[in-house]
């Protein structure tokens, strides 16, 4: 499977999808509150700092093709507006695991869905992948409906399988495959 260069950049009708730079922290540490972070494994960070460290961080990930985890700016404004990422790679099975949350603003426009749509498109054309998965939780519907919406199918529901903020939730589990790609 191909992995993403750090300089990779992915458009959409509405969106440009690219790796954050530095100068993105003061814009994630805006954005993020308890209703985007409700439902996600990870906490909002502290601070402009520790968001700066986050970034650098995750574009070593990146350079050493452990994750790709991008920002989403709208091209009308080059607003930030939300994230997306590979969460992880499995060789083994040929897959990618994608995530995403939107800042509130922006929620109930079509935009997750928009480049959920072109992720998928990556995943096949350039990652050569031969399934795309989404996991949540049960009680987050939004993401849920995002999956539904993409036409991925609901895999299994593995009871008390995700760990989230002190506290088990049933994991939902859905995919996409390559065929599936290739009928549309």
């Amino acid at each position: 499977m191909f992995r993403l260069p750090i300089d990779y950049k992915i458009e959409t009708q509405r969106c440009i999808i690219e790796m954050p730079k530095i100068e993105n922290a003061k814009e994630y540490f805006s954005l993020v509150d308890d209703d985007i972070s409700k439902f996600m494994t990870w906490w909002r960070l502290e601070d402009v700092k520790a968001y700066e460290e986050f970034i650098d961080k995750k574009r070593v990930d990146w350079e050493n093709q452990r994750g790709f985890e991008a920002i989403v700016k709208l091209k009308e404004t080059w607003e930030m507006i939300w994230c997306f990422w590979i969460v992880e790679y499995f060789e083994k099975n040929k897959s990618v695991e994608i995530g995403y949350w939107l800042w509130k603003k922006y929620w109930w426009n079509w935009i997750i869905p928009e480049c959920v749509e072109k992720m998928k498109e990556i995943s096949f054309d350039v990652i050569w992948a031969e399934k795309v998965i989404i996991t949540t939780i049960k009680e987050n519907m939004n993401s849920r409906r995002v999956a539904e919406k993409s036409w991925f199918k609901l895999d299994w529901i593995l009871r008390n399988d995700m760990y989230v903020k002190w506290a088990f939730f049933d994991k939902v589990v859905y995919s996409f495959l390559r065929e599936e790609y290739l009928d549309m």
